[in-house]
């Protein structure tokens, strides 16, 4: 069974950074029962394709990653 919050750290992946934060930022763990800091990339059919970690924006952001 699917979690019904599943599509609030769904992100494409032409999104912006700074999208990827607000979805990270709109999940409440205690609600939701996800993951906190993970954001899902996925494409038009559902499949996902990468993982986007709280910890790599940290580190993109120290490597002068910009947030567009």
């Amino acid at each position: 069974m699917q979690n019904k919050f599943l599509p609030t750290i769904c992100v494409s992946p032409n999104d912006t950074i700074q999208e990827v934060l607000r979805r990270m930022r709109a999940n409440d763990p205690a609600k939701t029962n996800l993951p906190a800091g993970i954001v899902l990339v996925i494409d038009e059919q559902n499949k996902v394709l990468g993982i986007v970690t709280n910890g790599d924006l940290r580190r993109g952001l120290g490597d002068n990653m910009t947030l567009e």
